[in-house]
């Protein structure tokens, strides 16, 4: 009988690199044409898509975490109206506040004042909004939540350094002078936004001190009072002096003289190169699966011999 634990055929074959480059020169015309064709057909069509201008300002935050002074803990008051005085005009300064002031900034309500201010929902919802006209395409309803989340997803960027405690503000639109007017208008428009808050809380301040000032007698404690309102409005004074606070624009945007967006160059290249070796690993695994074929088939051949024989010694042996 014949040995049956021979090794599989072509197993112990090596690899003939001259077959691979052979096969690869031979296609190398189709490959470049193929290529060129794709790159080609990519440039076309990202003509078809908008281009679109990304203007950048630098913007400093004038906060200061750590801004130091007398604590309530060691401040020392002679008696209750004192201690009241202290707490109701300062304030503590939070370990946080540039998180604060970043997630103002991101919110929905600030966003959404930005907005309505500055008439970006035509922008926001361009497909719905018909120009000739001034009005909304089929009588469409803006919802403030769904332009608030697409604004923050493709229009506007905040970018933090933690480094240098400097804030980027890029905004990306289809006008390069839009671009550059609404990223240097956003850190003015929340230096208003955040005055305007402010000035409302002491203005309800300002309510309840001058409503206890009518109603109480005690010479002392009316004393307090118009002190504490004297306080307030210097510090409204200070509030509307300071233009730049907390956020000041150190470097505004220019109008960008080139597109962000499409990078038509780049696409091209990354496609002829992408389709070329996709080509060339197709070619090379032609190859390699018709030499698999070739020796699946020589194998089930070789097997059939085998059984056949076997199959012949066993009917001589009885």
């Amino acid at each position: 009988m014949k040995n049956t634990n021979e090794p599989p055929i072509h197993i112990d074959q090596q690899v003939d690199l001259l077959e691979y480059l052979d096969a690869i020169l031979r296609s190398k015309y189709r490959l470049m044409i193929a290529a060129i064709f794709a790159a080609a057909a990519v440039f076309g069509l990202s003509k078809f898509v908008d281009d679109k201008y990304t203007a950048t300002s630098i913007v400093a935050i004038n906060i200061n975490e750590n801004p130091g002074g007398v604590s309530p803990e060691s401040y020392r008051g002679n008696d209750t109206i004192g201690l009241l005085e202290h707490e109701f005009l300062i304030d503590a300064a939070p370990s946080n506040e540039i998180d604060r002031l970043l997630a103002k900034i991101n919110g929905f309500e600030f966003i959404k004042t930005f907005i309505v201010k500055e008439n970006l929902l035509q922008i926001i919802f361009k497909d719905k909004w018909d120009v000739a006209n001034n009005e909304w395409i089929d009588d469409f309803e803006p919802d403030y939540r769904l332009a608030s989340k697409i604004l923050k997803d493709e229009y506007l960027i905040l970018d933090y350094d933690e480094k240098s405690g400097l804030l980027k503000v890029k905004f990306t639109s289809l006008s390069p002078d839009l671009s550059a007017k609404i990223s240097n208008v956003i850190p003015i428009s929340f230096n208003s936004y955040l005055k305007n808050k402010t000035v409302d809380s002491m203005n309800v301040r300002r309510g309840y001190l001058e409503k206890r000032l009518s109603e109480v007698s005690n010479i002392e404690v009316q004393r307090s009072i118009y002190r504490l309102l004297e306080a307030q409005l210097g510090m409204e004074s200070i509030i509307h002096a300071r233009n730049d606070y907390p956020l000041e624009i150190i470097q505004p945007a220019t109008s960008p003289l080139f597109k962000s967006y499409p990078s038509r160059k780049k696409w091209t290249v990354l496609t002829f190169f992408g389709v070329f070796f996709f080509g060339l690993f197709l070619v090379v695994g032609n190859v390699i699966f018709g030499k698999m074929k070739t020796a699946i088939s020589l194998y089930k051949k070789d097997r059939n011999s085998k059984n056949l024989n076997q199959s012949e010694d066993i009917w001589i042996d009885n």
